[in-house]
């Protein structure tokens, strides 16, 4: 089965990735929020395409609250890492809130990694995987070694 699940036809498809050209269920809360501003562009409220898109500003700025997990083995990186450099432990916390903010936006993997994904910090690589409404943070190591051993 496709990773798109059927619901009941009122509710329609519930995913995140836009398979298939079906999309996810807008929440009542979204909707409102999108008829608001539609009403502020009939009304003028905007002139430019500029102050158009700044309507949206905080509503694109909503990021969805997803739990975050930590491997064993990932964990056990950012202790030696927040002892050895905290200059670095300061990037890769840093990436971590962008890739809470849009954990779609970076690369994904194949073969043994299927289903992860990785972004660059530094000459550092940070392997996740992001499914539902989990992040799971698998690995860091440097980029000749992180493809080395597979996610536990």
């Amino acid at each position: 089965m496709n990773s798109i699940q059927k619901k009941n036809s009122s509710e329609g498809y519930s995913d995140k990735n836009y398979l298939n050209n079906e999309y996810p269920v807008i929440s009542q809360e979204y909707h409102t929020k999108l008829n608001q501003i539609r009403e502020k562009v009939k009304q003028g409220h905007c002139s430019t395409l500029k102050d158009c898109l700044l309507l949206f500003e905080d509503l694109w700025d909503a990021s969805p609250a997803y739990e975050i997990i930590f491997s064993h083995k990932f964990q056990k990186e950012m202790e030696k890492l927040s002892r050895k450099d905290p200059e670095q432990y300061k990037h890769v916390l840093k990436k971590m809130e962008q890739i809470q903010a849009k954990p779609m936006h970076y690369k994904p993997l194949s073969g043994d990694l299927h289903g992860a994904r990785r972004v660059h910090v530094g000459d550092f690589v940070l392997i996740y995987e992001f499914k539902d409404d989990l992040i799971t943070f698998h690995d860091y190591k440097h980029h000749n070694q992180i493809y080395m051993d597979t996610i536990e």
